[in-house]
């Protein structure tokens, strides 16, 4: 089984390409040698040229990743830098056996996606279905699922290959074993249902699910979600769990600014309430 990567290592190849939702770690993992931790705290503390230097000189798997990591933040962005970022990526990817493959599998995707010129998003996908289908469970793979949501999902195609790229999307759910990406990769789903078709009823099942899986969203990603969802459930004519989560909203952040607007709107909802028991 392969070993995941450390707590500094993940959190450093989270936010070293992408930002992703949550950082990619594990309690279990065991610690890089010392000149690689180095190395990878010169890059989180933004000395990316010491700290590429650092790793071109090093060997193994985890040097060449963390090569390929150095090179696509180094400024000035060059094509030569993503070109020898993308082929030492390509190369670990392949290597089944490595530790060290799951993570290059995802920032290779990353790398086509966003790095690349001109982008080559078909390749990502692509490199996105890979790692997610030969790594289950892995948090690379893992996090990979939102990032292939958000990926396919934003593109204006018709709505039957829209519905089966969602699909498929929907399928990889029960194989991610983080909550934190479960939880990511059901907002995305819920949001591109809204932004692309404005399906409330395709989106609010998915909301509902985030919501309630108790993983903290941090606050203003937990207030739009919640007015998402309440708004989702009003339009749909479910009114007690439109108030469920407007309620939710103004006890727990007592003081927002829309916090007037949402209590006018809450009395509205209680008075279509009553009206509709009677």
């Amino acid at each position: 089984m392969l070993r995941p990567p450390s707590l500094l290592r993940a959190a450093l190849l989270a936010w070293a390409i992408g930002h992703s939702f949550f950082v990619i770690s594990h309690s279990h993992a065991a610690e890089p040698p010392a000149s690689a931790a180095s190395a990878w705290d010169l890059l989180s503390r933004l000395q990316t040229a010491e700290a590429l230097r650092a790793f071109e000189s090093g060997e193994g798997d985890e040097a060449r990743l963390g090569e390929a990591v150095a090179l696509l933040n180094l400024q000035p962005k060059t094509q030569a830098n993503v070109a020898r970022a993308e082929q030492l990526l390509s190369a670990l990817a392949a290597r089944a056996g490595s530790p060290q493959a799951p993570a290059a599998r995802y920032h290779l995707a990353r790398l086509l996606q966003l790095h690349a010129t001109p982008a080559r998003p078909a390749e990502a996908g692509t490199a996105y279905r890979e790692l997610i289908s030969a790594y289950p469970g892995n948090p690379y793979a893992d996090a990979a699922v939102a990032k292939l949501a958000i990926l396919v999902l934003h593109q204006d195609v018709p709505r039957a290959d829209w519905d089966v790229r969602f699909a498929e999307l929907v399928a990889f759910l029960p194989e991610v074993a983080s909550p934190e990406a479960l939880r990511d990769a059901r907002l995305v789903l819920a949001g591109a249902a809204l932004r692309m078709h404005a399906d409330h009823a395709l989106a609010l099942p998915f909301f509902i699910a985030a919501l309630e899986s108790g993983v903290p969203l941090r606050v203003n990603r937990h207030k739009l979600v919640l007015l998402q969802a309440a708004e989702s459930a009003r339009i749909l004519g479910d009114i007690p769990r439109a108030l469920g989560f407007y309620e939710t909203y103004v006890a727990t952040y007592p003081y927002d600014v829309r916090g007037h607007e949402i209590r006018q709107g809450l009395a509205n909802l209680r008075t279509r309430a009553s009206a509709a028991a009677r």
